[in-house]
């Protein structure tokens, strides 16, 4: 939107020099930070599954965006939840299937929410659907907080505090996640011998009722997720 509104052409390379708000590793200074990207952290050419590029809040590692897949061969990009997480072996997991994040093309990029979320029925973890992502956060319903946007690419709305993207990358839309209908299961391990007292109260507090660290949650995927909006 500031590119936009200004006339100019964001990113650009003029006499050599990379020129943008943000680098070309998806990050800036004042203290330098991160909001897309992350492509400094990790060989996005190399084969197999992304390295780790971060942790979330919650202790759950954050990768880069590709994996190998058995059975399928090469590098792809995983079908994530509305947490920006799925099921799957890690580098770092030993052989075990667990739930993990990947870093994404389009916003939130990195955390919508923290997941999985224990599904009563089952006694399994289970990905978070759009609908569970929003209701965590209390703005995402709250239609004062609905702006029209204009940028490069159109004029959309756009809420200014709701880290949940739909399937067509609208946190107004409502279009479900393809994970949930591309007949992948959606439910991981056994709750079983699983330690989710850090994760379920991450998830499951809303950013308005939660103190602390907790509130970086809310402040940091909105800020990520924001600041795209405003660059273009």
């Amino acid at each position: 939107m500031v590119a936009f509104d200004c006339g100019v052409s964001l990113p650009r390379i003029e006499g050599g020099d990379y020129i943008s708000l943000l680098d070309e590793c998806g990050g800036h200074t004042q203290e330098y930070h991160f909001h897309e990207r992350l492509t400094c952290l990790y060989d996005a050419a190399a084969s197999g599954h992304s390295t780790q590029v971060g942790v979330g809040l919650d202790g759950q590692y954050l990768y880069g965006k590709s994996e190998y897949e058995v059975g399928i061969g090469g590098d792809t990009r995983p079908l994530l939840d509305a947490c920006g997480g799925h099921f799957g072996v890690t580098p770092d997991s030993a052989g075990e299937v667990v739930y993990h994040y990947h870093v994404q093309d389009s916003a939130p990029f990195t955390f919508g929410c923290f997941g999985p979320i224990l599904d009563d029925a089952s006694g399994n973890q289970k990905l978070i659907t759009l609908a569970e992502c929003r209701a965590l956060y209390p703005k995402c319903s709250d239609e004062d907080n609905i702006v029209e946007l204009t940028t490069s690419g159109g004029t959309f709305e756009y809420n200014r505090w709701c880290p949940c993207f739909d399937a067509n990358g609208s946190n107004v839309g409502t279009e479900e996640l393809a994970v949930f209908a591309s007949g992948e299961s959606i439910f991981g391990p056994p709750s079983a011998g699983w330690d989710a007292s850090g994760v379920e109260e991450l998830t499951m507090l809303k950013p308005d009722d939660a103190g602390g660290n907790r509130n970086m949650l809310a402040a940091g995927v909105l800020a990520v997720a924001l600041m795209n909006v405003f660059l273009f």
